[in-house]
């Protein structure tokens, strides 16, 4: 038991973190988001997130975000032909732009998952596809503020 506590407090004074984890030092730019309206799931996930960060106020930003597009494709198939098992993809760009409008980065980011399809269980179906489109919009949201923090 005393090698898992001297393992970990080796791994924290190195600096590691787990992946997905917002390290205290990060900071983040002031921005803004445009390409998206307020009520959107994604800008509400971002500004949500933004909580983990300190801001940066010499820098003002926009995120302009565009092409957001969700794809959905069948993976797997049962012998009788019906889908049993489906990706799903969210796919965008994001473009930051300073106050002068320069561009200050562009970056595509695309997040994808699978769930499981039953024909017997048609109402879990839509639960378990609305907590994956939740899950994937908060892995962008991360993945954007990620960008942002470490440009």
């Amino acid at each position: 038991m005393r090698w898992l506590l001297v393992l970990t407090l080796l791994l924290a004074g190195c600096g590691f973190h787990l992946q997905g984890s917002a390290p205290a030092q990060a900071e983040l730019p002031v921005f803004s988001i445009s390409g998206l309206p307020e009520s959107h799931p994604l800008v509400q996930e971002l500004d949500h997130q933004r909580s983990l960060y300190r801001q940066q106020p010499e820098h003002q930003w926009r995120a302009q975000i565009s092409e957001l597009q969700w794809q959905q494709r069948a993976l797997s198939h049962a012998v009788d032909g019906t889908a049993v098992e489906y990706e799903l993809r969210l796919e965008l760009h994001v473009d930051v732009l300073d106050q002068q409008s320069q561009t200050v980065m562009s970056f595509p980011v695309s997040v994808a998952g699978d769930y499981s399809f039953s024909p017997t269980l048609i109402l879990s179906k839509g639960v378990e596809e609305t907590r994956l489109r939740e899950e994937l919009i908060q892995r962008t949201a991360s993945i954007i503020l990620r960008r942002l923090a470490y440009h």
